[in-house]
């Protein structure tokens, strides 16, 4: 299966996450701030990163931005959790170039189904925001 990272200061949340993936066979990682995720991700292969919206040091767009200025990180795809009905969050987050969104409280056939299709589509989809450049070794860049 995958190897998905997981930054969330909420340890319930973290917790709920590793229990559903863990059961679909998915390696993680879980990070409980976006500095310790942006670490994980310079030691670790990663297939997928879900992160929390809100967060005290560096919330999820920080951390979102942080790693998309990463060239080798341009097409890793990203899921930012959210409360629901949180709009400003996700225009935010489309801005920012996620890939999808999920929602709190967390549902756990949600979780999967966001989870396998994101992870089944990772070659062919790009961020959302993001525009289709020429192949001039430019591609998914963020415009």
């Amino acid at each position: 299966m995958a190897s998905v990272l997981l930054v969330d200061e909420s340890r319930v949340n973290l917790r709920v996450m590793q229990y559903v993936l863990s059961r679909e066979g998915h390696t993680l990682l879980m990070a409980e701030s976006g500095l310790e995720g942006l670490y994980h991700l310079q030691d670790n292969a990663v297939d997928l990163v879900i992160t929390e919206a809100h967060m005290q040091l560096m919330d999820g767009f920080e951390f979102v931005q942080h790693v998309r200025n990463n060239p080798s990180h341009l097409r890793l795809p990203i899921l930012m959790l959210t409360n629901v009905g949180d709009e400003e969050v996700v225009r935010r987050a489309r801005r920012s170039s996620v890939n999808g969104f999920l929602t709190q409280p967390l549902n756990s056939r949600q979780l999967r189904e966001i989870v396998t299709r994101t992870l089944a589509n990772r070659f062919q989809t790009r961020p959302l925001g993001t525009k289709i450049l020429p192949d001039f070794g430019l591609s998914g860049l963020s415009l």
